[in-house]
């Protein structure tokens, strides 16, 4: 019966809970001061879990290597690409291996042939790779989500059906579909020959259907992408002929971004030419090249991204390479559009590296026709300097929902290829959904800045903490020593006025948020007047951790008692503890202690996860009423005598029906004050009657009330006989007592 009647409350007080960039830059140069400016009212989302790594499979690391999966925790991946690329187009997905005889139809390209030779007999040699392995890894680093690179050059969209199955019926989240990687490259062999698969775009995109037709057959949710060619050295006709395809299928579209080296070969100008591509070639390629070949509203995806070529660079793994492949990344998270974002890779010399490669074992292993399991070998893994870099900007990316408009003016320059020069200072900010603001700087510099940080035109004061990496050669490589040559640091930044950024660096500025509360009122109607033991909501920002938005449960009750704290929030009256139902980071709904209050009361909550405590007024009384109210209004939250729930049909279309002319119905009633019992504070057994009874009108006709009393924690039930001469339809119903009167527009459904 009690837990019937709890069951109820929760029912009635869910009713009342909630209901459902491109960077500026003006003339920089090397002496004037650096200005940090961003606009919380300007912001657009950012895809949960933006970041990520891609994939290889040249190595002898187990997915489940729990050595493995801390150290990349420690770099904030929000997806991880299997099973790689280039050797991704030999890979059997279903045994986890390389067939040598889909190697062999590679051999037209000797780069992609030596790729996938070369990784086969290491991952045979440790016994595959597998996917649920991979799924497991991705779960324990994060719940990190999976970009699949399908095999459509050996594999059949059989397969593929069945993989996308495997993925859905095993709960692994994968949350784009690549087609055929890099399908460009395969259109002329190395002898310049026509290439084995596809003859053009057109071709790649009729043969790809299949492929997109099987995965939506097994899973129609699936995200499908294709491939527009690499923004580094665009294809043009191939992208021409894909813009000029019909239908459009896909969901998505993947293409590659590396800064290819030319002719150039010292460090400065490869360091000149990536800091070119950044000031020209990044977000614009996806709204002027990009987005007019495809349809409105398209995705884009960007699965491997590197400062050097595909095959690897001077900059590659370097303290530059961090700073261009954070720059790349915020630059790219400031359009909503550009779903997912890689760097390149993520178990190499420019993610986790290794002392140890172990290659040897697997080799040997595969020579003598067995497997072998590395997890327990000391790999020696440590974070590379580029790697270092990502970390420092991934936290920011990984934790925040929304990219707010930033500007950055003044502050050193860095050279671009041909002469000219940029800013050196890149600077984005964010805001977490972990009750945080950031702002990640990148400098391409030799000097080092001191930033000014303002918000909404004015300057920042709350203490942050800085995490960064700098050193003054951005060529600095890490080689898994203690201390390494660019180590993650972390110092607490007093003055926000006065940031210094470090040359050669990437920096993470973070705070916490305000919190605040904005509204105290009856939690039905939002009277701004509460009472004793009423439901009371109360709205601002950051009331409970981010992301944590849930009701009180059954664990939360001790000695029926009601629970005065969800998850670190707490709510007093006066001093005197409330009980939490709901909590969420913009509204928090309470029951008010029974104590006696009138007039200006002070209500404070606490928020645990920021280890603050803020307060508002509020206007009490003796009485608050108002009546619960289904699915935020306007129909009255009542029931017939069976319990059967009451209103329109089309309400809650074969559960509720509407009351009859003088019929008896129960109506659910908030906030009508002492009872005949006196009510215990916090117990979770409320009962006692109302005398006098209330007044209930509806349609302006006076009900006959039967029963007025508390059956439960807050609740009051009415039982009342509805008038005989009523018309159909929509009736507005109102409770009278003490002098106070339930909200207007409350309304319940008569027909005879």
């Amino acid at each position: 019966m009690l837990r019937n009647r709890l069951g109820l409350v929760a029912v009635l007080c869910t009713l009342c809970l909630p209901r459902a960039r491109a960077q500026a830059y003006t003339d920089a140069t090397t002496t004037s001061p650096l200005v940090v400016s961003f606009a919380t009212a300007a912001s657009t989302p950012l895809n949960p879990g933006f970041n990520g790594f891609n994939g290889n499979m040249k190595n002898a690391v187990e997915y489940y290597d729990t050595n493995f999966q801390r150290i990349l925790t420690t770099l904030s991946p929000g997806w991880l690409r299997f099973p790689g690329g280039t050797d991704s187009e030999a890979f059997d997905w279903s045994s986890g291996e390389i067939i040598p005889a889909w190697i062999n139809a590679l051999a037209a390209k000797q780069y992609t042939h030596d790729v996938n030779a070369a990784a086969q007999p290491i991952v045979a040699g440790k016994g595959g790779a597998s996917f649920s392995d991979f799924g497991a890894l991705a779960a324990a680093v994060g719940d990190a989500k999976i970009i699949v690179s399908v095999n459509a050059y050996t594999d059949t969209p059989q397969s593929a059906q069945a993989f996308a199955n495997y993925a859905l019926t095993h709960h692994i989240p994968v949350a784009v579909w690549e087609l055929a990687n890099e399908p460009y490259t395969w259109l002329n062999t190395d002898s310049g020959g026509p290439g084995p698969f596809f003859t053009d775009a057109a071709d790649y995109a009729t043969k790809m259907k299949p492929y997109r037709d099987a995965i939506k057959a097994a899973d129609p949710n699936a995200v499908v992408s294709v491939y527009f060619s690499e923004a580094g050295n665009p294809n043009k006709a191939w992208d021409n002929a894909l813009a000029n395809y019909s239908p459009k299928y896909w969901d998505a579209v993947t293409y590659h971004e590396y800064v290819l080296p030319g002719n150039l070969t010292t460090f400065d100008d490869l360091m000149a030419a990536a800091n070119g591509n950044l000031f020209s070639n990044t977000t614009s390629y996806v709204t002027d090249y990009l987005a007019p070949k495809n349809n409105s509203g398209m995705s884009y995806v960007i699965s491997e991204a590197s400062p050097s070529s595909g095959q690897g660079g001077l900059l590659l793994g370097k303290l530059y390479g961090g700073i261009y492949s954070a720059e790349f990344s915020l630059r790219m998270s400031t359009l909503p559009q550009v779903k997912y974002v890689a760097s390149f890779q993520m178990l190499s010399n420019a993610g986790v590296d290794e002392t140890n490669d172990h290659l040897n074992v697997v080799q040997a292993a595969y020579d003598s026709g067995t497997t072998t399991n590395t997890s327990g070998l000391n790999f020696g893994f440590f974070v590379s300097a580029q790697a270092a870099g990502e970390a420092v900007a991934n936290p920011a990316l990984h934790n925040s929902t929304a990219v707010y408009a930033t500007t950055t003016s003044g502050g050193p320059t860095a050279p671009i290829i041909g002469g000219g020069s940029m800013p050196a200072v890149y600077a984005q900010a964010y805001q977490g959904q972990n009750g945080k603001r950031y702002v990640v700087l990148t400098n391409k510099s030799a000097s080092s800045a001191v930033a000014r940080i303002t918000q909404d035109g004015a300057d920042i004061t709350s203490p942050m903490q800085m995490t960064f990496v700098t050193g003054n050669d951005p060529s600095l490589v890490n080689a898994g020593l203690v201390p390494d040559n660019v180590p993650i640091q972390t110092q607490t930044v007093t003055n926000p006025g006065a940031v210094t950024i470090p040359a050669y660096s990437v920096v993470r500025l973070e705070w916490p948020l305000s919190a605040s509360i904005s509204l105290v009122a009856n939690a039905e109607g939002e009277s701004p007047t509460v009472a004793p033991n009423t439901w009371v909501e109360i709205k601002g920002l950051n009331l409970a951790p981010v992301g944590d938005s849930r009701i009180w449960r059954t664990s939360d009750f001790v000695n029926n008692q009601m629970p005065s704290q969800l998850d670190g929030v707490s709510v007093t009256v006066n001093g005197k503890n409330a009980y939490l139902y709901y909590i969420s980071p913009t509204q928090v709904n309470i029951l008010t202690p029974p104590d006696a209050m009138l007039g200006t009361v002070n209500v404070a909550l606490t928020n645990g996860a920021l280890s603050t405590t803020f307060t508002a007024q509020a206007q009490a009384q003796v009485l608050s009423p108002s009546f619960f109210v289904f699915n935020g209004g306007p129909y009255v939250a009542a029931t017939h005598a069976n319990g059967a729930l009451l209103g329109p049909a089309s309400l809650y279309p074969g559960s509720t029906t509407p009351a009859k002319p003088n019929e008896t119905v129960v109506l659910y009633a908030n906030g009508f004050g002492p009872t005949s019992t006196p009510v215990v504070s916090g117990s979770i057994l409320q009962s006692g009657t109302l005398s006098p009874l209330p007044v209930v009108k509806i349609g302006g006709m006076g009900a006959t009330v039967q029963f007025a009393g508390l059956v439960a924690p807050g609740e009051f039930q009415f039982n009342i006989v509805v008038p005989g001469s009523l018309a159909d339809g929509d009736q507005p119903v109102t409770a009278s007592y003490g002098g106070s009167i339930t909200q207007a527009g409350a309304l319940i459904t008569i027909q005879h």
